[in-house]
Order: structure tokens, then C-alpha cells, then sequence
């Protein structure tokens, strides 16, 4: 089975390679796992092997995988695949251009399981976490360093249902404080 995605952005190349080239947010930002453990070293390097623990959300197995980088080309791509003891579960190549103050990312994924409408869904998702991400890389705002911070020191630690939790929590007391507000506007105008 293989997936395909193009997305074009308005951010600097070198900006969302820098994503792609930090394998420990690469694999945090991707919604299909959480990554447990790792020993991904500062840049991917071509033909180098990492250890990674995925437990992996649709049937909540953790295994130990081999990540193995196939191509790596600094600020153009990055080619790696995941193998299960010695067979390749899941292909990932990510090619990155530039023109015309555009950025393209193209990516495909070649996995062994059969293809699905879900499986799309979850690497389109995975790769707009990865441009949102260059955006805040990006911007030099306060409110995209808190961000940033955030999703660094917290957000990208927690597993996935964990993350639900928080986003729950999050709309929860959004909610609440509008409705006290609207509690208070009323006694104010009411009087």
C-alpha cells in the first residue's frame, strides 16, 4: 500500500526540515503512536540503525522497532523505514522544495498493510502537525514561543489518549468561562 501527500507553505525550507531532521519530534509529532523510548541521536544519519519503543494507538500494542534511515540528504530529504525484527513495516519518505517563496513537502508512505481512508487521514494529520510546527519555529511571537513550550515541555510528552485528556480539559473550561461571563454580562444588564 502506498499514501501520498503534497502540501506547498509559505515557510522557509530550512524551517521545516529542521522538524523533519529532529527524529525525536518527527515521531512525537505523528498521531499512529507514542513514542516511548529512543536513542535518535542529534541529525539523522544515512544507514545508521536507532531503537525505538511505539506503543501504537489502534491496538495499543508497544513494540520494540528498528528505525532505519535509507537516505538523508540535508535540507532535501529524509527516507527511513521501520522494520519489526527484520521486515519492513512502514516506508516514510519525506522530500522537501523550495520556489517561488513556497516550500513543498511531499511525502510518501509505502506500509504493508492494506490501504485505507484512515490511514491517509493519519499522515495527513501527521504532516500538517509537522508545517504547523514549522510555523512556530518560524514566528517570532511570544504567544508561538509559549506555544512552542508548551507542546515541548508537555503536550508532545503525553501518550495519545492523554492529549484527548487535555484537549477535553482544555474546551471544558473554555466553555465554563464563557458561560460565567454570560452569567455576569446578564446581572450587569438585567439591573
Amino acid at each position: 500500500m502506498e499514501n501520498r501527500l503534497s502540501f506547498s507553505v509559505p515557510i522557509p525550507k530550512e524551517k521545516v526540515f529542521q522538524v523533519l531532521k529532529n527524529l525525536d519530534l518527527l515521531f512525537r509529532l505523528n498521531i499512529q503512536w507514542h513514542l516511548k523510548s529512543h536513542n535518535f541521536s542529534t541529525a539523522p544519519e544515512q544507514n545508521r540503525e536507532y531503537q525505538v519503543v511505539l506503543r501504537w494507538e489502534k491496538d495499543d500494542k508497544e513494540s520494540t522497532y528498528t528505525v532505519k534511515i535509507l537516505d538523508y540528504q540535508e535540507g532535501e530529504m529524509l527516507d527511513f523505514a521501520i522494520l519489526e525484527n527484520t521486515n519492513i513495516i512502514k516506508r516514510i519518505i519525506f522530500l522537501v522544495t523550495s520556489q517561488n517563496n513556497l516550500t513543498t513537502i511531499d511525502v510518501k508512505e509505502i506500509a504493508d498493510y492494506g490501504q485505507s481512508r484512515e490511514s491517509l487521514l493519519e499522515l495527513n494529520l501527521w504532516v500538517k502537525s509537522i508545517l504547523n510546527y514549522a510555523m512556530l519555529l518560524q514566528s517570532d511571537s511570544i504567544f508561538a514561543k509559549i506555544w512552542k513550550s508548551f507542546l515541548d515541555e508537555v503536550y508532545l510528552k503525553l501518550s495519545q489518549t492523554g492529549r484527548r485528556l487535555v484537549f477535553l480539559i482544555v474546551i471544558s473550561e473554555i466553555f465554563a468561562l464563557l458561560f460565567f461571563i454570560l452569567i455576569v454580562l446578564y446581572f450587569i444588564f438585567a439591573n
